[in-house]
């Protein structure tokens, strides 16, 4: 079996966010958690399509669950997400809305690794974009655009499957999670909204219990080398 490498810009690009290094209003703040929270439900919605492993399933219907619950407190407490991770078409409306997520996404979600990879682009505001792997059962609907190194990390997930698969599931969880604590720490420290500050704070402890989780995973463990 071919061995999966991952670029190493991706890597650094995902090890090194610029939200870290500036004070962040708020708008950007709610897309930017939005972002996260809809790359972790994807990937996990892909992992209980693809992954026959108890512990990565299991961890996966958590990620669902509790990026949900996260992506309904941003947007005014309105559901964004079904309990199994599907994308509530015109389900985003006023705060995030006015943060500029559930806008139109055109073209394809992102280039595919491999056949395995199909795209259908949205054609109303708060549409959700589609990535079919080959093998799944339904499509996955992301309810945000990403950013061109999600998008990959989640076409990469989709061409792999078994042991590789599992592998390459946490890995992108550790990474996602350290990205997404970074966020909510920075916000909740500097950010200029005294109730998203509080909201930010209130995730972090949450992130890092899920950041401990991801080291029962499969390739959870590993670290970048420098």
């Amino acid at each position: 079996m071919k061995k999966h490498v991952v670029p190493v810009a991706l890597l650094a690009s995902i090890s090194a966010p610029a939200f870290a290094q500036t004070v962040m209003d708020s708008q950007s703040y709610r897309m930017m958690a939005a972002q996260s929270d809809a790359f972790e439900i994807a990937s996990s919605q892909l992992a209980l399509q693809r992954s026959r492993n108890p512990t990565v399933r299991r961890f996966a219907q958590e990620m669902i669950q509790a990026h949900a619950q996260t992506s309904q407190a941003l947007n005014g407490g309105r559901p964004v997400y079904t309990a199994s991770g599907e994308f509530i078409a015109g389900s985003l409306g006023g705060t995030l809305a006015g943060a500029g997520i559930g806008a139109l996404i055109g073209g394809p979600v992102g280039a595919a690794v491999g056949a395995g990879v199909g795209a259908a682009a949205g054609t109303t505001a708060g549409a959700a974009a589609e990535v079919q792997s080959t093998g799944s059962i339904t499509p996955v609907r992301i309810g945000v655009p990403l950013s061109p190194e999600k998008t990959a990390m989640l076409n990469q997930l989709a061409s792999t499957s078994g042991a590789q698969f599992d592998r390459l599931y946490g890995q992108y969880q550790r990474m996602g999670h350290q990205e997404a604590l970074a966020l909510h720490a920075n916000y909740a420290q500097a950010g200029g909204d005294p109730s998203l500050r509080q909201f930010a704070a209130s995730v972090v402890p949450h992130i890092e219990q899920h950041m401990a989780d991801t080291r029962r995973l499969p390739g959870g463990s590993v670290s970048r080398r420098r």
